[in-house]
């Protein structure tokens, strides 16, 4: 069972931006039913920051299996 999420995301005028959620898998991939599997539970808090700020996004992520997470901006991975 492969179970879906979006993005969501707020900028600094109360605009949302949802956006359809990215699944890449390598060529070759395999399958296998995970028993006990559960869904990722994403915690952290709201930010919000005016244009120029630095700012930390936080990405906990927790499931069984460990799940991989990364960021990026216009498809290009963003080096943490």
């Amino acid at each position: 069972m492969l179970q879906v999420f979006e993005a969501k995301i707020k900028d600094n005028k109360a605009k949302l931006h949802v956006g359809p959620p990215v699944l890449r898998l390598p060529t070759g991939s395999i399958f296998h039913e995970v028993p006990n599997a559960r869904p990722p539970k994403v915690i952290g808090a709201v930010k919000k920051a005016m244009a120029g700020d630095h700012v930390e996004l936080l990405c906990p992520v927790f499931s069984y299996p460990e799940p991989f997470a990364r960021w990026e901006k216009d498809g290009a991975p963003i080096g943490l």
